[in-house]
């Protein structure tokens, strides 16, 4: 009997350390399988065009592999491809940091990117030209005088019975005394309501192509060109099928 008695006062003490072993185990599984969220993807947020001298600030949007996101406020690494278009200041030079502050440097395009665990996407900033003046719309390449003229269109003439046509255009204009080509950092926008057989690359290259295929249907169809920033000007382009 006092061998029995001696039994049961030592299960006391291995069923405590049973159980402090069953819950470190437990804990170890909940740690390997609970595992904190995962940044999974960015989308950058800001302006897409910024004043040559002037600054815009750009933030990135950060989700989880849980599905839920915030503006991220540290930890992104910055860049610019072209620093000498658009550069990035302040400390957001040199450390990874939330919002950063970019500077237009010259006219022209730059990729902005975004970089934070290993997740990364880019955006094309443009740095335009402050006080365009003269703003023109010419058939051809740069330097072309076939151009509106004020808030007199530029008209392309098309004959379709000859078929499908192709044509270039750039958009120019004087900044500081000084004409320039602002093609790429302008925005061609055929108007709504335009058939599917019309269209303009719009694509950041100089010179901008315009195209209208066979079938399209009788009728002038105007294409905006707009550029800058505060002011923001336009020209206009029409195409007219005949």
């Amino acid at each position: 009997m006092a061998t029995e008695r001696k039994l049961a006062g030592k299960k006391l003490p291995l069923t405590v350390a049973f159980a402090v072993l069953l819950v470190a185990a437990f804990g170890a599984g909940c740690n390997g399988f609970f595992q904190s969220p995962t940044l999974t993807s960015i989308t950058i947020n800001g302006p897409t065009s910024v004043q040559v001298g002037s600054t815009i600030t750009m933030t990135a949007f950060g989700v989880n592999s849980d599905g839920q996101g915030s503006t991220l406020q540290s930890g992104v690494s910055w860049s610019s491809d072209t620093p000498d278009v658009a550069a990035i200041t302040g400390s957001c030079a040199s450390q990874p940091c939330g919002g950063v502050t970019i500077q237009g440097v010259a006219a022209g395009q730059a990729s902005i990117s975004a970089n934070d665990q290993s997740v990364q996407n880019s955006v094309t900033l443009n740095v335009v030209l402050p006080g365009v003046t003269n703003f023109e719309v010419c058939q051809g390449t740069f330097g072309s005088t076939d151009c509106s003229s004020g808030s007199t269109p530029l008209t392309w003439v098309v004959t379709i019975a000859n078929g499908g046509q192709t044509q270039t255009f750039v958009s120019q204009g004087v900044s500081d005394g000084k004409e320039f080509d602002v093609t790429p950092e302008s925005s061609w926008q055929l108007a709504s309501g335009a058939p599917s057989t019309i269209s303009c690359s719009n694509d950041g290259t100089s010179p901008e192509t315009c195209s209208v295929d066979s079938g399209t249907a009788i009728g002038t169809y105007p294409v905006t060109i707009t550029y800058g920033t505060n002011p923001v000007v336009t020209a206009t382009l029409n195409i007219k099928v005949q």
